[in-house]
């Protein structure tokens, strides 16, 4: 189970999913890169105090500074990613967790699954 903590400026990513053997693991490929977008995102935008970044096997952590001029760039960041933890999280609940006590996505529903556009009902089955 691969678990998310996401406050306004931190990040902390811990586990595996377990959902397919290692190296060909497709949700923790998604954790992962939704992990290492950030820490870019947030190093090319040239904050003026350079954000913590540790990373190694089955465990990410950032934590960024902002000041005032730069937290409305840095909260679009982390909500970006924070949308794609939820996305994961619900497609996946068996292997993603997200946690934090203010974090909206606690609380959050399985949003309902529909077919795509022009994709027949029959078809449309559980990831």
């Amino acid at each position: 189970m691969i678990e998310v903590w996401m406050g306004r400026t931190a990040l902390t990513v811990r586990g595996h999913a377990g959902f397919s053997r290692y190296g060909s693991d497709i949700v923790c490929a998604a954790a992962s890169m939704l992990a290492f977008a950030l820490a870019e995102a947030v190093q090319a935008a040239g904050m003026k105090t350079p954000p913590v970044i540790e990373s190694g096997c089955g465990r990410f952590r950032l934590e960024a500074f902002a000041d005032e001029q730069e937290q409305a760039r840095m909260d679009g960041m982390f909500e970006t990613v924070r949308a794609g933890y939820r996305l994961l999280a619900a497609r996946y609940p068996d292997y993603v967790r997200v946690l934090g006590e203010r974090d909206p996505e606690n609380r959050m529903q399985k949003p309902e699954r529909r077919p795509l556009e022009g994709q027949k009902e029959e078809a449309y089955g559980e990831i």
